[in-house]
């Protein structure tokens, strides 16, 4: 596993859940820590949407996107101790 969950936080940011016939949105904020020497944390937010199939209301994808990209939020990551 990467990250260690007991030192983990996930939150979802106030007044940002969407619901519609089509889609399900919201934002979301995490602060990560990796597991291994040090215990690296780094914080990363973003979006999830989830479109739905409208007749059956039913979740057909899910996609997370992050307000940065990968490289910028693992060299933002700041050792612990």
């Amino acid at each position: 596993m990467l990250f260690d969950a007991s030192k983990c936080d996930s939150r979802l940011v106030e007044d940002t859940l969407s619901v519609t016939k089509h889609a399900v949105t919201f934002r979301f904020e995490e602060d990560l820590t990796f597991r291994g020497p040090f215990s690296p944390k780094c914080f990363l937010s973003g979006t999830v949407v989830m479109k739905r199939c409208p007749m059956s209301g039913l979740i057909k994808s899910y996609e997370e996107i992050w307000d940065k990209d990968v490289s910028s939020i693992v060299k933002s990551a700041k050792l612990q101790g």
